[in-house]
């Protein structure tokens, strides 16, 4: 193992003399991520911004689409407007759906009405007589014409 080298020291216009290791202490970020600041601006401000700070929010661009109505819109803003996921506009808006009465709905509209109610589960079959086993065996596949032709084909 080599020995410990002393650190460069680096000095900003201000004056003030700092390793990247101090730096690196102070803006909790890794010493080589300090000293590529180091080498690369000797500003106070710009050597002791936060970390992260300079990256912009992306928001990525949207194809603008021309509406039944004559608008100009992307799909984010259609989106938006009529509180539909994004992806369900971009969706119908590249299948070249512009309609906005078709675009306004929501996804599965159709099936909305359905979602709150309780499946009827069959009655249950007691199972107390004989008789009663015999036929729900005779009601099985084996037993019907058809799907004993099936069955045999199979």
């Amino acid at each position: 193992m080599g020995a410990i080298r002393p650190q460069k020291i680096y000095t900003l216009d201000n004056g003030v003399k700092i390793t990247p290791s101090a730096l690196a202490q102070q803006l909790r970020c890794s010493v080589p991520s300090a000293r590529c600041r180091l080498d690369k601006y000797t500003d106070h401000n710009a050597v002791f911004r936060v970390v992260g700070a300079s990256r912009p929010k992306r928001q990525y661009k949207c194809k603008e689409y021309t509406l039944s109505d004559g608008s100009r819109q992307t799909a984010r803003q259609v989106a938006d407007k009529y509180n539909v996921p994004l992806c369900t506009i971009r969706n119908r808006l590249s299948n070249g759906i512009t309609a906005i009465h078709l675009l306004k709905k929501l996804p599965n509209s159709n099936k909305q009405h359905r979602l709150g109610k309780v499946k009827v589960v069959s009655a249950v079959v007691s199972l107390d007589s004989k008789q009663k086993v015999s036929q729900l065996i005779k009601g099985r596949n084996f037993f019907c014409p058809l799907s004993r032709l099936l069955l045999r084909t199979i």
